[in-house]
């Protein structure tokens, strides 16, 4: 008996059910397969950035060779979802203590307190707003100052912390990463702050941007990675201490008596003013931050027509902010050093305590960044500076 129409749409209708389930199962079982690769080579991943040496946090050095590895773009991507959920808050009061001041000895008079920064919200200041405090001294001469003020109007719950660096008592330290610049050994620097050098250690601070990204080079004891650039932002030290920020070829050139040149892109400050490019295009002048986010953690370094050194650290900056900070702390040339969270800090330290059976200095972070307290006391992938007193201490 021949089949009707109907009965042939009936039976190709059974088939077209009975199809629909297996497609799932194909559908299923392949998503099963890219899913369990995924998390196959993500443990991958994980386990090989975990091996690499240092205390970087395990999502730091995850990042770090995700970014050298083509996955930059997956990086980032995590970074621009969470600065969506997590922006910088608007508003609110910050609170700001103070350090007491040293007890000055008898051998040596104190030095005048220096001038406050003014600071940059307009207004009425919060209490202790850009007043100095001494947080390392000798003899009774301030040698590390430290003072906090609100970045702008907006971000008002949040402070930047500046430290100031008595540049007649102090000398800096570059010193290389195991990564960046890499192969240590050429330099003559160690890629950690050793035991030799505790006694003398008042300060640190972060470097710059990987030298792939500063648009500069790196120089230090006669040898260079990377470029150095005329007219890049450069941090010089001179071999008998003393220590100059500015433009490469213009306010600064290459002598015999040069230890070492850190650079990192255009000078945020020149000649006391915020210079044009402070309010240029983030990403493509001031670096990858956090999804193209313009306030961020940054960090940044001036030289004061006096010769101290400032350091500014601070959350939620810009990188013009950043430099009306600098400029108010009286910064006459300065320029941005790192950003985001996991490479911006600042640190002074002081001796421990008597009772101590450890001679290592006692560290105390400026801000509460994600940098662990002995950060660069092991070894470290990327370059930092420690600040020491030009001589040892002494009783």
């Amino acid at each position: 008996m021949p089949r009707t129409r109907s009965g042939e749409q009936a039976d190709h209708e059974a088939s077209k059910d009975s199809a629909t389930p297996r497609r799932w199962k194909r559908w299923r079982r392949f998503l099963g397969v890219v899913v369990a690769l995924g998390l196959i080579s993500a443990s991958v991943i994980v386990f090989i950035a975990s091996r690499a040496p240092g205390t970087d946090p395990l999502a730091v050095k995850v990042a770090v060779w995700g970014r050298s590895h083509g996955l930059g773009f997956a990086i980032t991507a995590y970074e621009r979802v969470a600065y969506a959920v997590h922006p910088p808050k608007v508003g609110g009061t910050a609170t700001i203590s103070v350090t007491s001041r040293p007890t000055p000895t008898t051998s040596e008079p104190t030095k005048q307190p220096v001038a406050p920064i003014p600071p940059v919200v307009p207004g009425t200041p919060i209490a202790n707003e850009g007043q100095w405090q001494s947080v390392v001294s000798k003899a009774g001469q301030p040698v590390v100052n430290v003072a906090y003020l609100r970045p702008d109007s907006e971000h008002t719950s949040y402070l930047t912390a500046v430290m100031r660096l008595d540049h007649s008592r102090i000398r800096l330290q570059l010193h290389p990463g195991y990564e960046d610049p890499g192969d240590i050994t050429r330099f003559g620097v160690p890629d950690r702050i050793v035991r030799t050098q505790w006694p003398t250690l008042v300060a640190a601070f972060n470097g710059g941007f990987k030298i792939s990204d500063a648009r500069g080079g790196f120089y230090l004891n006669g040898v260079t990675a990377g470029k150095l650039r005329p007219g890049a932002a450069s941090l010089v030290t001179y071999r008998d201490g003393r220590v100059n920020v500015g433009a490469w070829g213009e306010d600064i050139s290459m002598s015999s008596d040069i230890e070492s040149v850190r650079q990192n892109l255009r000078l945020l400050v020149d000649d006391g003013k915020v210079t044009k490019s402070a309010n240029s295009a983030v990403r493509s002048s001031w670096g990858g931050t956090l999804g193209g986010a313009y306030f961020v953690w940054r960090t940044g370094i001036g030289i004061r027509a006096d010769g101290d050194i400032v350091f500014a650290v601070g959350d939620s900056l810009s990188a013009r902010t950043l430099a009306g900070v600098l400029k108010a702390a009286g910064a006459v040339r300065a320029m941005q050093l790192d950003i985001n969270p996991d490479w911006a800090a600042g640190f002074w330290f002081s001796e421990p305590p008597a009772s101590s059976t450890s001679r290592r200095p006692v560290a105390h972070k400026v801000l509460d960044f994600k940098k662990p307290l002995y950060r660069w006391f092991t070894a470290t992938s990327r370059d930092f500076y420690s600040v020491h007193l030009r001589e040892p201490n002494t009783p």
